[in-house]
């Protein structure tokens, strides 16, 4: 499962790369829940300005399908390999390695932590107010990790599909 977006401009800053990253976190954390998909292995694809393509993976110790997990891990993932010394001009995100059944929103860390059940509780919650109100009304991003939209993007989701406009 995974999304992608060329961008209408050049990236050359961590904060933007960083808001679509969130964003694509999300629409594949959509995807695996309604298909009722979990992975543990996280992919990072960036593609340079000049069209020099590269990928990156990361395999987690737990199997997943909650936004802020993929957000996370892709986030390590571009920190530890992308310098931006060449703007970017694609970004992807996916998850693999995936079991079928199963959507999970903890790893042991949020059980510790006790919040878990209130992940699972607000994942849920997200899914069906956007289930009955077409997809993308609400996105945990937004609730969860507290991210602020840069102006002029706006992303929402449309049959399984992902889209993005410029206003």
């Amino acid at each position: 499962i995974s999304h992608s977006i060329t961008t209408p401009e050049d990236v050359r800053d961590i904060s933007t790369a960083f808001a679509y990253l969130l964003q694509l976190s999300e629409a594949v954390s959509v995807r695996a829940r309604k298909r009722l998909y979990s992975g543990r292995t996280v992919t990072l694809v960036v593609r340079e300005s000049g069209m020099k393509t590269y990928s990156f993976r990361n395999n987690l110790g737990f199997y997943t399908s909650a936004t802020h997990h993929i957000y996370e891990a892709v986030k390590n993932l571009f920190l530890t390999n992308v310098s931006l010394q060449t703007p970017l001009r694609l970004l992807g995100v996916g998850l693999d390695n995936l079991i079928h059944g199963s959507t999970s929103f903890a790893n042991i860390e949020d059980m510790i932590e006790g919040v878990s059940d209130r992940n699972e509780n607000l994942y849920k919650a997200i899914d069906a107010i956007n289930s009955k109100y077409n997809n993308g009304l609400l996105r945990g991003s937004v609730l969860k990790i507290g991210f602020r939209q840069p102006q002029g993007i706006s992303f929402s989701f449309k049959k399984d599909t992902y889209w993005r406009s410029v206003y």
